[in-house]
């Protein structure tokens, strides 16, 4: 929710678009540069850090739940994940913190895809029925 606003900026305006790596471009690019859905940040984990997909959930489930323990034990595995895949430590601190506005809420994809849906299927549907189609 709190990356929205620049979510919002980088659609208007590509130029604004960069990339935390030049590993994420990939990961990314649907999302304007910015870790927004939870794939976003299970993809970077696994991409810069060298994560498995079953590490990536429990990063995942540490951010989302805010266990503090957990959160540590995942920032002092991903920073040195990042690392011994040739990023600079300051640089993985800083990717780290794109990474804690999940703890307030973030979620995955498919369930924005839900959200989206129902919030505008109705007008959708509105929509065809006044066209005739």
């Amino acid at each position: 929710m709190a990356n929205i606003p620049e979510f919002i900026k980088r659609k208007n305006n590509p130029k604004l678009i960069k990339y935390p790596d030049p590993r994420l471009e990939d990961v990314l690019k649907e999302s304007y540069g910015i870790i927004t859905f939870q794939d976003d940040l299970l993809l970077t984990a696994i991409s810069v850090a060298g994560y498995s997909w079953l590490e990536a959930d429990k990063l995942r489930k540490a951010v989302g739940k805010k266990i503090p323990a957990e959160m540590k034990k995942e920032h002092d595995h991903f920073v040195q994940g990042c690392v011994t895949n040739g990023m600079q430590k300051p640089k993985a601190e800083v990717l780290w913190t794109l990474f804690e506005p999940f703890a307030g809420y973030g979620f995955g994809k498919a369930h924005a895809a839900c959200y989206a849906t129902i919030a505008f299927g109705p007008l959708i549907l509105r929509l065809i029925i006044r066209s005739n189609l």
